[in-house]
């Protein structure tokens, strides 16, 4: 492989990381390379040069076992920024890294495993994450409700929002109300807990949202429950 080979991938693999805020090893895998060997070794070596810093935080709550997740240290960012990567101010990145919860590195994680799945079954086609979203709706100056993923598939655009936590009827029917303006026209993919779908179905069909979709995530496989 050639040097300048060596370099695009590096820039690929912290610009992955960078995008998502956190990743682990299987999912690094799953993108770049054919083995978890491999994987394991290339991220310990980017830990080494002081680009990506590894934390231990527990995945699955059943098992209770803490697993390794990697994410990008200030000097990981700059890199990408003297490269020409958009990287926008990285405040929301930067408070990541000094203190990110569990709950919420799990919900992080779990939409990771969420695009994986859309892109290697040929789901989606482009996708941009919440945080840059986030930027997005800074420089805009904007005040509006963001979902965690926009993507584009071949029947055009859409978002997904990953229940983080558990919300009453009312807050619910408030937030499905903020995206009434903001992106009107896309599909809208609600992904939550098993013992919440029938919830979530009563308060979209209450709700002035068209276009949506309820699905699971299980298994890391997005299974469609209930459909506008």
């Amino acid at each position: 492989m050639k040097r300048s080979d060596v370099n695009n991938r590096l820039h690929e693999i912290l610009y992955e990381i960078y995008k998502h805020k956190a990743m682990t090893i299987g999912q690094i895998q799953a993108l770049y390379f054919e083995s978890f060997f491999r994987a394991r070794n290339y991220l310990l070596n980017l830990e080494k040069k002081g680009l990506i810093k590894r934390m231990f935080a527990v995945l699955d709550i059943t098992k209770g076992r803490p697993e390794q997740i990697f994410l990008l240290t200030l000097e990981g960012i700059e890199i990408l920024r003297s490269k020409g990567f958009k990287t926008g101010t990285g405040d929301r990145i930067h408070k990541y890294l000094i203190k990110a919860g569990e709950a919420q590195i799990r919900h992080d994680l779990k939409l990771v495993d969420i695009i994986i799945y859309l892109y290697s079954n040929n789901l989606i086609e482009e996708y941009t994450t919440e945080l840059f979203l986030r930027q997005m709706r800074y420089a805009e100056k904007g005040i509006y409700r963001i979902p965690d993923i926009v993507f584009k598939d071949k029947e055009g655009y859409g978002f997904i929002e990953l229940e983080e936590r558990s919300r009453t009827g009312r807050k619910l029917l408030k937030d499905f109300n903020d995206y009434i303006e903001y992106n009107k026209n896309f599909k809208k993919i609600f992904v939550v807990r098993d013992e919440r779908l029938e919830f979530y179905y009563k308060i979209l069909t209450r709700s002035v949202l068209t276009n949506w979709e309820i699905s699971t995530f299980n298994n890391k496989v997005l299974v469609r429950k209930y459909k506008s």
